[in-house]
């Protein structure tokens, strides 16, 4: 009796299994963050600064600010509020422009903490409906490593126009290798393109 049930208990699944990717560290979220980007496209001829200014970690969950400005000159030209919160995954919680805020009732999903290729998360919020849909790991050159990187591509939509709509090719522990940006303060024709990075996890 006692072989039986260890040969059933060997053939028993453990249970059902999710394969995928996990999704934070390619969002890039730790340490003291900076980047710089550039466009081929002539109307952008500036390099743009994204810089994690502001971190906070209450009850679970991470809340992080991203600003945007141009180089030189060096101009703000508006900023991106995110949290993250394990199981609950990654999303965008408001933005601003020319010292106007927006902060959004309900977090806009980017990210589910698990995602294959082809999953969406949905979300409706301020009178806005969003759709974030990782398409796949795929390559991602860009202008600074010399190195062959792979990014879990997502493309950010909604039925308005919001500065942070857009498809991000996100490097796992650096963030954006490259994104685009069609609408907003920081839009360029052509993809935005890394050309410099800073990480310091000290913090």
């Amino acid at each position: 009796m006692t072989l039986i049930s260890l040969l059933f208990a060997c053939a028993v699944p453990d249970g059902p299994t999710y394969s995928g990717h996990g999704t934070y560290d390619y969002l890039a979220f730790d340490g003291e963050r900076t980047w710089k980007y550039q466009s081929v496209d002539e109307e952008t001829p500036y390099t743009l600064v994204v810089e994690k200014t502001a971190y906070e970690y209450t009850d679970g969950m991470e809340y992080i600010t991203f600003e945007y400005s141009t180089e030189d000159p060096q101009q703000l030209l508006g900023s991106v509020s995110w949290a993250a919160g394990g199981i609950n995954g990654s999303g965008i919680t408001g933005y601003s422009l020319n010292d106007e805020e927006t902060e959004f009732d309900t977090m806009i999903g980017f990210a589910e903490h698990r995602m294959v290729g082809g999953d969406t998360v949905e979300t409706t919020t301020n009178g806005a409906t969003f759709t974030s849909t990782m398409l796949g790991l795929e390559p991602c050159p860009n202008n600074w490593s010399p190195d062959d990187w792979e990014c879990l591509h997502f493309s950010l939509e909604a039925d308005q126009d919001f500065p942070f709509l857009g498809d991000y090719w996100m490097a796992n522990g650096w963030g954006a290798s490259r994104f685009n940006a069609p609408t907003g303060a920081w839009s360029s024709a052509e993809d935005w393109i890394l050309i410099g990075a800073e990480w310091d996890i000290s913090e």
